[in-house]
């Protein structure tokens, strides 16, 4: 990673000759930079022609950046796998050793010690598989790989590599925060997805501001809610909920400040502002 300008051109021969021989994409060589480049500008599609475009734009990226620049840039935006409960819909994708550090370790980045960041490195190849919250033997071990690698070039000594090695995982898995207001949410996520690629919203480990006010929000969510209730009285209406949308805008700016898809108390996936095709009114 030091010394190569973006691409290992001796290892993508080597791949580049076994995926010839066996008539599709079996291996790739892809450096950091290289990786980077896939993240941010292309998709996950295994191709020759996507090949070369992500060794282009590595070249790119190690001329316009420091080598520090783009390893933060990859430490910040690589996939750390999944974590909630094993195969249910209540997991969500973890992008980024900042929210790796938080969501494992309860804590920020930089509190986190050797054996630790040693962890979440040894996780990266296979991120479900080697998880510490999921598969703490196989982290162990990946663990250990790590530190043998920084043993055999001199970054460690022997007695801080084996003393690492020999300290529990000492995970402390931290639930996301709770998700609020989710019609903004669905509403941001699909504004975004019309704009970026479709990996972006899972591995860039994104921070998307809006102009949504919080207290206007709550706020509206509780008064569309009343409201509807209240029509349902009026119109005697017993076996189905009565449903409705609202949108509020600053209308000098047309800043968006609430938006309330559906009632409270009946969640749904489906925002009717922004996938209802209806007349307002």
């Amino acid at each position: 990673f030091r010394q190569h300008w973006g691409v290992d051109l001796k290892g993508n021969f080597r791949a580049l000759a076994t995926n010839v021989r066996a008539g599709g994409v079996r291996q790739g060589a892809s450096t950091i930079t290289q990786q980077l480049a896939r993240g941010l500008f292309l998709g996950s599609e295994r191709t020759m022609t996507r090949k070369l475009q992500e060794m282009a734009i590595a070249v790119g990226l190690e001329i316009l950046l420091t080598k520090e620049q783009i390893l933060e840039m990859y430490l910040n935006s690589v996939y750390f796998g999944r974590m909630g409960a094993m195969g249910g819909a209540g997991t969500r994708g973890i992008a980024g050793v900042g929210e790796a550090a938080w969501r494992m370790y309860g804590v920020p980045v930089d509190s986190l010690d050797l054996g630790q960041c040693a962890t979440l490195v040894g996780t990266i190849p296979a991120p479900n598989l080697y998880s510490p919250l999921r598969r703490p033997d196989h982290a162990l071990r990946r663990r250990w790989s790590v530190l043998h690698d920084m043993l055999e070039t001199g970054v460690l000594d022997s007695t801080v590599a084996y003393a690492t090695a020999g300290l529990p995982l000492k995970v402390r898995p931290t639930p996301a925060p709770e998700d609020r207001f989710s019609a903004c949410v669905s509403a941001a996520k699909q504004e975004l997805s019309a704009q970026l690629s479709k990996d972006a919203l899972e591995h860039w480990g994104l921070e998307v501001f809006t102009t949504i006010d919080p207290v206007w929000q709550a706020r509206a969510e509780r008064e569309l809610t009343r409201g509807v209730q209240a029509q349902e009285g009026w119109r005697g209406r017993e076996r189905e909920a009565l449903q409705g949308a609202f949108v509020l805008l600053d209308a000098p700016s047309g800043e968006v400040r609430a938006i309330v898809g559906g009632r409270a108390d009946t969640p749904s996936q489906f925002n009717r502002v922004t996938q209802a095709k209806r007349q307002p009114g």
